[in-house]
């Protein structure tokens, strides 16, 4: 065996061949890695496996981030992905929820390779107010996606504790001359998982979306194969009848992960606004409220005819609605219940006693509470402390 290896080094000191098409090696090694040489072949019986105990997943973010493993984010150009992307940096570097999500402070680094410096550096100046110097370090410009450089990474990534790392975007760093080649993106992917999961930071990638669009995955442009590498792939689309709001919808090896959400884009960055019909039962009941405004009282009959909802939808409305609605009336001939706005709207309603409704649907405020995390837990790569 050493003979055998002493011949495998002499002969990877010379050049290889010339590179395939869609080759992600390097031209030259400068010795023999050994480091995938498999020394023992012992598989292990399945009760040793049930017999350990069961690890919480070490989420960054949960749900979408966790430690050691691979998410993509795609969405069409000028939608808001890049700039979802470093509301998520900041609230990692910080500390802080993000869309409601429960967040483990973490360093990150970015691997900005599309963007311009200038425009880099004017996200994070918005973002800055002093905090995140120490917690964050850049690199912008031209990267080689190659061994040698990502071994570099890695050991950037240990070195300073990184818990977070974004590339944006993965198309720019890898550069494949056919994406849609699912060889060639495997070659590239088996390449980045490798390092993925050589360190214990998640990595977010940003992704470019496909102009017909698409479902579950499919709208990322390339290659199916890089939504199959990813452990989460998540899309932000846009939502009909409103130019705020997006949704964001994910496919996920974790149930931990929310299949579609709701977000909405104001002057503060995203807000989470909750579950589609949870959404669409807010809009309802808010239909409701201004049907009811300045105005003396409407029967259930009336609401109806205002809106157009059902009956029971009404009654779900008010229900949500709670004590910004009062009623009046005994609900019989000659006195017919009405209802009507209060004129004071406490900041957390009760239920209202109007509805004839048993099971309303929850309040969406509930949606926005930040998810909790179960805690566990010398380069020449040129990277700039923010």
């Amino acid at each position: 065996v050493e003979e055998v290896e002493q011949i495998a080094d002499s002969v990877c000191r010379y050049p290889v061949g010339p590179a395939g098409k869609n080759s992600v090696l390097p031209p030259t090694r400068s010795r023999w890695d050994k480091s995938n040489v498999l020394t023992a072949f012992a598989p292990e019986d399945i009760s040793t496996l049930l017999a350990r105990p069961v690890q919480p997943i070490p989420y960054v973010a949960h749900g979408y981030l966790a430690e050691g493993r691979f998410t993509i984010v795609a969405g069409p150009p000028k939608i808001g992905k890049t700039t979802l992307t470093y509301e998520c940096i900041t609230s990692v570097a910080l500390g802080r929820p993000w869309l409601g999500r429960g967040i483990r402070q973490a360093n990150v680094l970015i691997l900005a390779l599309e963007e311009h410096e200038h425009d880099v550096t004017r996200r994070l100046r918005e973002a800055d107010n002093g905090t995140l110097s120490g917690n964050v370090k850049v690199f912008t410009g031209r990267l080689g996606f190659n061994e040698e450089t990502i071994e570099q990474i890695v050991r950037f990534i240990k070195n300073e504790a990184i818990g977070l790392v974004v590339v944006d975007t993965l198309h720019a760093w890898w550069s494949l001359d056919d994406e849609n080649s699912a060889g060639a993106v495997i070659r590239a992917g088996n390449l980045l998982l490798d390092a993925v999961r050589r360190t214990s930071a998640a990595w977010l990638c940003v992704v470019h979306a496909r102009k017909s669009g698409g479902v579950n995955g499919e709208e990322i442009r390339g290659s199916n194969a890089l939504v199959g590498l990813a452990d989460i792939a998540l899309s932000l689309k846009r939502t009909e009848g409103s130019h705020t709001q997006r949704s964001l919808e994910a496919s996920s090896r974790f149930s931990d992960t929310p299949t579609k959400l709701i977000i909405d884009f104001g002057p503060n960055g995203y807000k989470l606004l909750g579950a589609p019909d949870q959404v669409f039962a807010q809009g309802k009941a808010q239909k409701v409220l201004q049907a009811l405004e300045e105005d003396k009282g409407k029967t259930l009959q009336e609401l109806v005819g205002a809106t157009g909802f059902t009956k029971q939808d009404i009654s779900r409305a008010i229900k949500r609605l709670g004590n910004q609605v009062t009623c009046e009336g005994k609900g019989v001939k000659g006195d017919p219940r009405k209802y009507r706005t209060n004129s004071i709207r406490p900041a957390s309603p009760p239920k209202s006693g109007c509805s004839d409704e048993s099971n309303p649907e929850g309040d969406i405020r509930s949606v926005q509470a930040p998810v909790p995390l179960d805690e566990s837990n010398s380069t020449t790569l040129p990277v700039e402390d923010v």
